[in-house]
């Protein structure tokens, strides 16, 4: 018997659930769980190319000894993640932003935040001597 024939022997063993419902049989597919090296090894690849071809595909499967199908499935299922994820990143408003003002405007706008510090810095003493003076 061939080594990819047990792997997937393996697999399907450990993936499918029977149980009975009423008159007939349901087969249940049980979620795969990734191993790190397996996460990794994929993500990896993914990095490179998001499609992978039969080649890759043989590939992966030989080295983290999951069936091809697996990492079809998979592959698929990361290209909707990464197309989800860009359209939030496209869609969300940027945080950050550079505003444009004239030298004036920019010199008015520093002349305020200077004079708002001080009116600020002088609040501040004067509610500390209040607070010195009730003591």
């Amino acid at each position: 018997m061939c080594a990819d024939h047990l792997i997937l022997e393996e697999i399907c063993h450990r993936t499918e659930l029977k149980t009975t419902s009423g008159d007939r049989d349901v087969r249940h597919r049980i979620r795969t769980t990734f191993s790190r090296e397996q996460s990794a090894a994929l993500e990896q690849e993914f990095s490179h190319s998001h499609y992978a071809d039969t080649f890759t595909r043989e590939k992966l499967s030989a080295e983290i000894r999951l069936p091809e199908d697996t990492i079809k499935v998979w592959f698929s299922n990361r290209r909707a993640k990464w197309r989800r994820e860009a359209k939030l990143r496209s869609s969300a408003p940027s945080k950050c932003f550079k505003l444009q003002l004239s030298p004036r405007e920019a010199g008015e706008r520093q002349e305020r935040g200077r004079r708002e510090a001080g009116e600020r810095q002088s609040r501040s003493r004067g509610s500390a001597c209040a607070l010195l003076c009730v003591l």
